[in-house]
């Protein structure tokens, strides 16, 4: 079976926090990213066509700059997965809008 996927993924567990409009905040972690936008799993189904607000901490990489990154934007959810196993729901989401936010010092 071929891989339909365009956008190569990098399996990279970045925390985030969704916030939908009609409920509490779901704190999570990315599964995996591309260019384009992040897969994870969330503790309540959110509806494909949904805009959600998000705040992504980037990984510190340590060097010069001294501070943190945050990404805070806006995702479409483009797909929902039912897990089978767990009380999970697994979401893809494409990222529309989103911009770089320095945290502080370390």
């Amino acid at each position: 079976m071929s891989d339909r996927r365009k956008i190569p993924r990098l399996g990279l567990n970045v925390p985030i926090i969704l916030f939908p409009d009609d409920g509490e905040p779901l704190r999570t972690k990315t599964l995996n990213v591309s260019k384009d936008g992040f897969y994870c799993l969330v503790s309540r189904p959110l509806a494909p066509g949904a805009r959600i607000r998000f705040r992504a901490a980037l990984p510190h990489c340590g060097g010069s700059l001294g501070s943190r990154m945050v990404l805070v934007g806006v995702v479409e959810v483009v797909r929902l997965v039912v897990q089978e196993m767990t009380p999970d729901f697994a979401i893809g989401c494409r990222i529309e809008e989103y911009r770089a936010i320095r945290c502080g010092s370390d």
